[in-house]
């Protein structure tokens, strides 16, 4: 029975499986706004108790839209096991969208207004383009003899059909023709890729899979937490061990330098029993000396690295090899979005008199090279304005910062 009822008679289904971006419920609320005859065209359907069975979105996005009143279906006569059926077939979509059709037949623009994703508006670029111009959409890629290919097959219009599309960033490309008025002048979306550019996307996108390779206690930092320093803070508060360990994963070489009358010999070390027993015992120097922080020389020159004095104290600790003492005392300053190990170690070395600098040995990174991590978001300005704070922040401790090859060297002047 269809009939027109206040919005707070309506209870919102809390066992409702469905969920909303908020980009996609801000369309609804707009297209509900321009449309609102839409509802009463397919109506929110609820059980005799009131209860949503279909349309616990259209409800809320009717709230945000400012409406008093809704259409409904009541659903009668149905058993527990029934209604349960409906909630789940009422979201699934039997059917698929013809993508070149809508790329080529439909106005994207309105596409996307009414809620459908299509990433870019390609119709614009086709009609701006003067006649004999090339349009820039990419090429589409073509799958070729003698390639080698595989498929991935995604139920049509899931969620994890939605999902493919993020990770993989497909985007509109043109099936074929260059020039606006050809007769193979059409657009679609992209679904080749080369290997290549999937192997970037996936190291970038999927690293925590790639380390369950080697590790089966591999836990994801949620996508929510963005920036080095809330993630290090987000490990700390999570992390159940007290002794914990901060360590690139971009690694060029580790180990110890030795030095003889004639020469200095850079001895690698990759056995991780090695490494794991002088992690310990660095936590338990610490321990010793009141310290909750330790580092080891991030670079591997015989100026950096000294197997004569193998501690220093008033030194710098750098995030790629860093150790601390987790027991809640210390966590980074996420006012820093870059220079976020200085801080805390300039903040520790003022309230304990040091840290544990580590001489003898080294732990040498390709910064500002790999992909990923800092280097998608730090720059020059970034860390000019970080230092600067650093240095109002703790006058009289930054003696210098002068830079050197891609990254700003900080001396203490204590």
């Amino acid at each position: 029975m269809r009939q027109q009822v206040k919005l707070y008679k309506i209870k919102g289904n809390p066992n409702n499986p469905r969920i909303i971006k908020n980009d996609k419920f801000k369309k609804l609320v707009k297209s509900i706004k321009e449309f609102p005859e839409m509802l009463k065209l397919r109506p929110i359907v609820v059980d005799e108790e009131m209860m949503i069975l279909g349309g616990n979105m259209r409800l809320k996005a009717s709230k945000e839209a400012g409406l008093k009143e809704v259409w409904i279906e009541i659903a009668e006569g149905l058993t527990k096991e029934q209604k349960d059926e409906f909630i789940v077939k009422d979201n699934v979509g039997f059917g698929e969208w013809d993508w070149d059709m809508l790329a080529n037949e439909w106005d994207s623009t309105k596409l996307e207004d009414w809620g459908l994703d299509v990433w870019q508006n390609p119709d614009d670029k086709i009609d701006e383009a003067e006649e004999g111009e090339e349009i820039e959409l990419p090429q589409s890629l073509q799958i070729e003899p003698p390639k080698e290919y595989i498929m991935i097959i995604c139920e049509p219009n899931s969620e994890e059909w939605e999902q493919l599309k993020e990770d993989l960033k497909l985007g509109i490309v043109r099936k074929g023709g260059y020039k606006k008025g050809s007769s193979f002048d059409s657009v679609s979306m992209e679904r080749v890729l080369t290997y290549n550019e999937f192997k970037k996307i996936y190291a970038l996108r999927n690293s925590k899979y790639q380390y369950k390779q080697f590790y089966k206690n591999v836990i994801g930092i949620p996508k929510e937490i963005k920036g080095i320093t809330p993630t290090r803070n987000w490990i700390l508060k999570n992390c159940n061990h007290e002794r914990v360990v901060m360590l690139d994963d971009d690694v060029k070489t580790a180990g110890y330098v030795r030095f003889n009358k004639r020469n200095v010999n850079m001895i690698k070390i990759k056995d991780e029993d090695f490494w794991l027993n002088e992690f310990n015992k660095f936590f338990d120097m610490c321990i010793q000396l009141e310290y909750k922080i330790w580092g080891v020389s991030t670079e591997s020159s015989s100026k950096s690295t000294y197997p004569y004095k193998p501690f220093l104290f008033k030194t710098y600790a750098l995030g790629s090899i860093m150790g601390i003492i987790n027991d809640g005392e210390y966590y980074f300053d996420e006012e820093y979005t870059v220079k976020e190990d200085y801080e805390l170690c300039l903040r520790h070395i003022k309230d304990k008199g040091g840290i544990l600098g580590v001489r003898y040995l080294f732990w040498e990174n390709h910064h500002w090279v790999t992909e990923g991590g800092c280097k998608d978001y730090r720059t020059i300005d970034i860390e000019r304005a970080c230092i600067k704070k650093l240095i109002k922040q703790y006058p009289g401790m930054v003696a210098s910062a002068k830079r050197t090859n891609n990254e700003f060297a900080i001396k203490l002047a204590v």
